[in-house]
């Protein structure tokens, strides 16, 4: 059965950064904001660059969606998860496609800001703090309502600055499993839907 993987997380939550540590080597990942670049820089300066940008990223993706569909090829790309969450998915999963959903998480929203600047400085795709701010709350709560849509969900925990991500826990067909000794102290207030499946399931009395 062939696999779709969404790699998702709010901006500078590390999606790019890690994807490729948890894909086969024979996947690599639409990255909208990498491809958007790349077209931006190509185009001649006009004020019409950006709109030409977009569309044509668009048009790319959209075209190598198509091509997976027929060919029953596995596909992944990234996303903030904020517009329209499973529109694709559902596509997916119409054709027989598993569905994988790799969510990166952070502790605060400074993180995200202060990394999106470092990458800036890199020429790296820039996000306003306000753009940041409402696709931060959109994303997690799209998850914590969407979840269940998914065969498998990885949730990890990218907050530190020293290159040390974690996963936090993982539901693979109904199936929760935590995978850390703590859950971090944002979780129940972010995700209250897998907070509370969590108990119901009393995963924690059993760990211990």
């Amino acid at each position: 059965m062939p696999n779709l993987i969404i790699i998702a997380g709010c901006n500078g939550a590390g999606k790019s950064t890690y994807a490729d540590s948890f894909l086969p080597t024979n996947i690599s990942p639409f990255d909208f904001d990498k491809r958007f670049l790349i077209n931006y820089n190509s185009l001649v300066d006009s004020e019409f660059r950006e709109k030409f940008a977009k569309d044509k990223t668009t048009e790319e993706f959209k075209q190598e969606i198509e091509s997976s569909l027929k060919l029953k090829k596995d596909f992944c790309y990234e996303t903030n998860f904020d517009s329209h969450p499973i529109a694709w998915a559902e596509k997916f999963k119409e054709k027989g496609f598993t569905l994988n959903l790799i969510f990166f998480c952070l502790e605060n929203q400074e993180i995200a800001k202060h990394r999106v600047l470092v990458r800036t400085e890199f020429k790296g795709h820039f996000v306003n703090n306000k753009t940041i701010n409402l696709k931060w709350k959109a994303g997690y709560k799209n998850l914590n309502q969407h979840y269940s849509f998914f065969d498998n969900l990885l949730l990890v925990d990218n907050s530190t600055n020293n290159d040390i991500y974690y996963n936090i826990l993982q539901i693979e067909n109904g199936v929760i499993e935590i995978m850390t000794n703590k859950l971090p102290e944002y979780f129940e207030r972010r995700f209250p839907s897998i907070y509370d499946l969590i108990q119901k399931n009393e995963i924690f009395k059993k760990r211990d």
